[in-house]
């Protein structure tokens, strides 16, 4: 429900869904839902736009969890969103860049594999999309766009589609080429 909650009822719903979720899955010992709600709340935090700060403290027990839990691939999902709040926070090496004295965005990227969730990996392109398109690096929002469009498929009734399609038109990044680049 937390996963497609967003497309017909208030952000808050969903969240209060994953969260819900989380605590039924930690208590029955389901670790895969209880990490994938995890993940699902950070990124509902992130949509209803609540303070980055915030955001940033619930993705820290998010992924102190997940990587207890030994859930590689959505661990690197929690990292990519934190990626992307740090960027918005101005605490990356500039704001064109996901990197810092902590984090390679180059070697984070070389390991986003075939062999890896593809709507985890979809997500990674969509937040960097939007990172680049904020920051006025146009051809790199375009690079991203075109990587998250191959992984699409992957992603069908997931909400961050609607950022996909907000930062890049359908039409094969025509328009954000020829308006930006």
């Amino acid at each position: 429900m937390g996963i497609v909650a967003p497309w017909t009822q208030p952000i808050t719903t969903a969240i209060d869904f994953m969260r819900a979720a989380f605590r039924t899955a930690t208590e029955t010992g389901d670790l895969t839902y209880a990490c994938y709600s995890m993940d699902q709340s950070v990124h509902g935090l992130l949509l209803r736009d609540d303070p980055l700060d915030a955001v940033w403290r619930e993705s820290e027990r998010g992924l102190d969890f997940v990587r207890k839990a030994g859930f590689r691939d959505i661990a690197d999902n929690i990292v990519s969103k934190q990626r992307f709040i740090a960027t918005m926070q101005g605490r990356t090496a500039t704001f064109s860049t996901f990197s810092d004295s902590q984090f390679d965005e180059a070697a984070f990227e070389a390991q986003l594999t075939e062999d890896r969730i593809p709507p985890i990996v979809c997500s990674y392109w969509i937040l960097k999309l939007k990172a680049r398109f904020l920051s006025g690096n146009y051809a790199e929002a375009l690079a991203a766009s075109g990587k998250a469009k191959a992984l699409l498929w992957a992603s069908t009734g997931h909400v961050h589609l609607l950022e996909y399609f907000y930062y890049h038109r359908a039409d094969g990044g025509g328009a954000l080429r020829e308006r930006y680049c």
